[in-house]
Formats: C-alpha cells, sequence, structure tokens
C-alpha cells in the first residue's frame, strides 16, 4: 500500500504518519514515534549504550563529550557512526537492520540531528535519555587492533601497532536500580492510665 501510494503520489495526507505497524519502522515515521517514547513512554531513566574504546578514543581525539555530538562537524558524525556500527557492543552483534538503525537514531539524538516539522517534542526534552558508556580503562570485551601514533623528537611520527586481548568473559552488563520508597501508615497506640 505504502509503495503504491508512492508511485500514484495522490494522497499527500498518507504520508504524515504511519497507518499500520509495518510502517512504523520507516525512517520518516520511526524517529518521531522514538522520540515520543524516550520522552513519555520510558520508564527508565536513560538507555545507556556501550562505548568501544575505538569509539571513545574518536571521540577523545576530537574533544567532544560523550554525552553531547553536537561539536562534531557533519563528515567527522559520518566518520563516528561508521565507526560506532562497526565496534558495536557484543550484545548488539548479529541482530537485524532494525538494530542498527535504532542505534543511529540514538547517536542523531545525542548529535542534536533530528526532525523538527510535525514533531511536538523538542530535542532538549530527550538529549539527556540517551548516553554513551565507556568501559573502564584497559577493559577489553573482544580482541581488538589499535594503530597508534607516537611523536618521535627530531624525527618523523612512529606508527605502531597495539593488540588487545579479550580480558572480559561476559556477553553484555545489566545494572538493576531497586526503585526506594516511603509509606507512611498510622499506629494506634492504647494508653491506659495507671492507678495513682
Amino acid at each position: 500500500m505504502y509503495m503504491e501510494k508512492k508511485v500514484e503520489n495522490t494522497d499527500e495526507d498518507y504520508f504524515l504518519r504511519p497507518n499500520n505497524i509495518r510502517e512504523l519502522i520507516l525512517p520518516e515515521h520511526f524517529m518521531p514515534f522514538f522520540m515520543s517514547y524516550l520522552k513519555d513512554g520510558m520508564k527508565n531513566e536513560c538507555i545507556e549504550i556501550q562505548l568501544h574504546p575505538a569509539c571513545a578514543k574518536f571521540l577523545d581525539q576530537k574533544e567532544c563529550k560523550y554525552d553531547n555530538l553536537t561539536t562534531l562537524t557533519d563528515e567527522q558524525l559520518v566518520e563516528f557512526k561508521a565507526l560506532f556500527q562497526q565496534h558495536r557492543a557484543l550484545s548488539h552483534q548479529g541482530t537485524s537492520k532494525q538494530m542498527d538503525f535504532l542505534l543511529d537514531c540514538c547517536v542523531d539524538i545525542l548529535a542534536k540531528k533530528v526532525p523538527t516539522e510535525g514533531v511536538n517534542i523538542k530535542i532538549d526534552q530527550i538529549h539527556n535519555k540517551i548516553k554513551l558508556v565507556p568501559l573502564p580503562k584497559d577493559t577489553f570485551e573482544a580482541d581488538w587492533t589499535e594503530e597508534r601514533e607516537t611523536q618521535v623528537e627530531g624525527g618523523e611520527p612512529k606508527k605502531e601497532t597495539i593488540v588487545h586481548k579479550k580480558n572480559l568473559d561476559f556477553f553484555a552488563t545489566m545494572f538493576i536500580r531497586v526503585a526506594q520508597h516511603e509509606e507512611e501508615f498510622e499506629v494506634p497506640v492504647s494508653i491506659t492510665k495507671k492507678d495513682g
């Protein structure tokens, strides 16, 4: 139905919103839905995405904060996205194209590259709902080869290859925060007068 109407190009109102569940995953419909979910539907504090050391190194070199990718140029953002997809967390590897698209949307939100037309949610309302969490230093969930350049006094920069070996034995990490709340209730106390 969607493709037929695209070819016919006679019903502009049809494309303003998803008309069935399958159309919800189309790029033009998914991001507004995801933004709405982050603002009103999500019950947890935020979505934390594990950041590979290669991605953390890239952001560090660009002096870009992990929670705000707006300082990256368009070219740098494209480069980061490619690196981010290449070095996905183990728990996301081998998943579908939809997961690629979802992670791409998360990066766009951190970079504040979201649609504004037809969306009644401001980026500042959801920007802090996505967090990139780097692994602790010298911690590797999989084997990884790193290329480094070291400056030699009075000479050309020297390139070296460092192989980091996997030193973690888990597939994914889950943080569980137990909700805390207070309850008040009345306890009846019986007071008796003692004979004096």
